[in-house]
């Protein structure tokens, strides 16, 4: 499953839904061109002589109308042995081998039916569909133009190739065929999906939401439209839309786990913690080994500051998925939000052997290392971040202060302000730059850095910590105020 900001898939593909719907469709229709041979001809013929083939064909079709598909194939290949360019039996066992996704052999039946009929569209369209679900989607896409060729107004070619197109990555090429199968068939609601989905990969959601509104319209039971639409509905911010969508889907008996992770995730994003979490337990209940429930649902325990459960969700990740730093980082924070620095340090550790790169993990540890007294541990970690990255302000912020706790004032002075040259905006680094100053007896030059945190900060708790420093500090300083907060 995806992570919360690229919504999960819960559907599985379908065919065109028109004149040959899906491969079972193809296939009866291919059976049909060959079998139908027999039962027509073939009594005639095995009353003028015997015809061993057409024995093999009558048992093949008997089996295969009895839910016998291997006999079939076995009864198709006998009458091959045969006559191995029989139309007959290559169909017919075609149809087999298709509606039992054994695709790679049915594109052979079908190659060797096209090198005898090679007009015949119907056998391009579902030798195109067996490539294609075996994801040779080159030869699909070229066995879906041939039948475009041969039939220009075959809408089940243009949506077979836009699909082809799409996962060959034309997408601008997918819509232009399903806008063609549109013109065809107007009120194909899976069609108009399709090119929904196709604009939603190009980043226009607006007119992926004018295919869902229509789809949705012509078949108002198609959960796939709903479920499509959501998501469109969240990429354009329509949150609550999103989660009605959702609801419809779920209503429509799609109760699939993607479809309540997408709508824990709608409901996350719209600030509804208990109602995500609620979602992604049912995620979990219908899926309990969902790496990404887990995760997420983690963090909403986290913001609820239910860090014991955080804690427990994160280890089932770890158990799941042991190579993944972000789980670590994660149990990492929730550890250190618990009260468990040692642990935390120790997540962190994990998390830097996995990622020797992964900068705020080196900022993540020294911080705990300079709350538990281990100073010099702190100091070699920013070092560490900064050669990662070296413009980083964090870290030079976090250097400064362990540098203060180690009473390396000027060291902590220079880190300070190279901080905030990084990062003018970086409040934190002001408030912390000014009790520097405090210490260091620069009474002017830390009342301007307060000032500056309570005249451009929108954190309330940096702004109450600046303003009882001023308090404290403008008796001494220059005429004036400081701006204050009612």
């Amino acid at each position: 499953m995806k992570k919360w900001n690229q919504p999960s898939e819960p559907f599985p593909q379908q065919g065109t839904g028109r004149k040959l719907l899906g491969l079972m469709l193809v296939g009866a229709v291919i059976l049909a061109s060959g079998a139908a041979y027999y039962w027509y001809h073939g009594p005639r013929a095995a009353r003028a002589e015997v015809d061993p083939v057409s024995g093999f064909l009558e048992r093949a079709a008997r089996k295969q109308r009895g839910g016998d598909s291997v006999g079939a194939v076995i009864e198709y290949s006998k009458a091959l042995e045969l006559h191995p360019d029989d139309e007959r039996a290559l169909a017919g066992r075609a149809a087999v081998l298709l509606e039992e996704a054994e695709y790679g052999r049915a594109a052979g039946d079908l190659t060797a039916l096209l090198q005898q009929q090679p007009d015949h569209r119907e056998h391009y369209l579902a030798r195109g569909r067996a490539y294609r679900e075996s994801d040779d989607h080159r030869a699909a896409e070229a066995d879906f133009r041939k039948a475009i060729e041969l039939d220009p107004e075959l809408a089940d070619g243009y949506v077979g190739r836009g699909r082809a197109r799409l996962a060959n990555g034309n997408v601008p090429g997918a819509i232009e065929d399903f806008t063609a199968a549109l013109r065809i068939c107007p009120a194909d609601p899976e069609v108009l999906r399709r090119r929904g989905d196709a604009y939603r990969l190009l980043g226009d959601n607006t007119a992926a939401m004018a295919d869902y509104d229509e789809a949705v319209r012509l078949d108002p039971d198609d959960a796939r439209a709903f479920h499509k639409r959501a998501i469109a509905r969240r990429a354009l911010g329509d949150l609550s839309g999103a989660i009605s969508d959702y609801n419809r889907v779920i209503h429509l008996g799609a109760r699939e786990p993607a479809v309540y992770y997408n709508r824990a995730n709608a409901k996350r994003a719209a600030g509804n913690i208990r109602g995500a979490i609620i979602d992604y337990s049912e995620t979990l209940r219908l899926e309990p080994q969902d790496p990404e429930a887990l995760f997420d649902r983690a963090d909403c325990y986290k913001v609820l500051g239910q860090t014991r459960r955080a804690i427990a969700d994160l280890t089932r990740v770890i158990e799941l998925a042991p190579e993944r730093a972000t789980a670590y980082a994660a149990r990492a924070d929730a550890k250190s939000a618990y009260g468990d620095l040692s642990g935390a340090i120790a997540d962190y550790n994990r998390v830097v052997a996995l990622e020797p790169g992964n900068h705020q993990a080196f900022c993540s540890r020294a911080r705990i290392k300079s709350l538990i007294g281990d100073t010099a541990g702190a100091i070699t970690d920013y070092n560490q971040a900064l050669r990662v990255q070296p413009d980083s302000a964090p870290a030079f912020c976090g250097r400064g202060m362990a540098w203060l706790r180690d009473g390396e004032l000027d060291r902590a002075l220079a880190d300070l302000d190279r901080a905030i040259e990084l990062s003018p905006d970086y409040m934190y680094a002001y408030r912390c730059r000014g009790e520097v100053k405090v210490i260091a007896a620069d009474v002017d030059g830390a009342i301007s850095d307060f000032r500056a945190v309570v005249n451009r900060s929108t954190d309330r708790d940096l702004v109450r910590v600046a303003n009882e420093y001023l308090a404290e500090l403008e008796p001494f300083g220059p005429a004036g105020g400081g701006h204050r907060l009612p």
